[in-house]
């Protein structure tokens, strides 16, 4: 810990040969670990105090915007499948052809509402590459919006919470990649090169049958990543809407 704090203020390339001498390999991977950790940290720090900073993983410029960016919701769903799975046990509802999304009752279906999703999902996906989730996981992902901040009735919460209703959600990438085009969003595969650059800054992009997905719009682009599905999973933030928030919000400028 010492040595790191002297060879970042110094940036001494004596020292940092003498440490890789003496350390060896082991003690170079840790102390690159701990670089990256620190670049991290630095880097949450100067988001949240001066708005604006570079990611040191992916390089990109990430911004506190001034004003409130609206983006539109799946809560009107999400409310109707509930009502629905009160009536008749369960709901369904697909968002933009692409956000599958199941609500099922646990009287109706004895717990079995999450495997009875499961296999409907994969009947139109055809693969286990995207992402699907059950609502209730948002207790276990520290970023996910938790139960209590769904703008849905109390007695909906509990009934999520103590397991007397189940909801599932599965974003159909093939339909979503397709549906961003359709509005205009450029979408391409990710060189082997621009995957390895990515991984190797640390950054775990999502993998489409094995390759990095950007998409952009003609000014910004970006690569799809846990990040961006977490925003449409668990902060009901509607797929399409979120993509075009994000490349018109990303700055252009540099950082100071």
């Amino acid at each position: 810990m010492d040595f790191m704090k002297f060879f970042i203020e110094t940036q001494c390339d004596h020292a940092f040969n003498h440490f890789a001498q003496e350390q060896g390999k082991s003690g170079m991977k840790q102390l690159q670990r701990m670089l990256r950790q620190t670049g991290r940290m630095n880097h949450v720090t100067e988001v949240m105090s001066k708005g604006k900073s570079v990611d040191p993983d992916t390089e990109h410029i990430v911004t506190i915007p001034e004003e409130f960016v609206y983006v539109p919701k799946w809560d009107e769903e999400l409310n109707k499948i509930l009502a629905s799975s009160d009536s008749q046990g369960w709901g369904y509802h697909v968002i933009d052809n692409c956000l599958f999304m199941g609500a099922y009752s646990k009287d109706a279906f004895k717990g079995g509402g999450h495997a009875i999703f499961n296999m409907l999902f994969d009947e139109v996906e055809g693969s286990l590459e995207s992402p699907r989730c059950r609502l209730n996981d948002c207790m276990t992902i520290p970023l996910a919006l938790p139960v209590f901040n769904l703008n849905i009735p109390d007695e909906h919460k509990f009934d999520l919470l103590f397991g007397r209703k189940n909801v599932c959600l599965g974003l159909n990438i093939t339909n979503f990649l397709d549906s961003l085009k359709k509005v205009g969003v450029n979408v391409r595969e990710g060189t082997n090169k621009e995957t390895s650059h990515l991984e190797q800054k640390g950054a775990t992009p999502y993998k489409w049958k094995g390759k990095a997905i950007f998409v952009g719009n003609g000014k910004n682009e970006v690569c799809l990543s846990d990040g961006l599905f977490i925003r449409i999973l668990f902060h009901g933030q509607r797929p399409l809407e979120t993509v075009q928030a994000i490349l018109n919000n990303l700055p252009t400028e540099q950082v100071d």
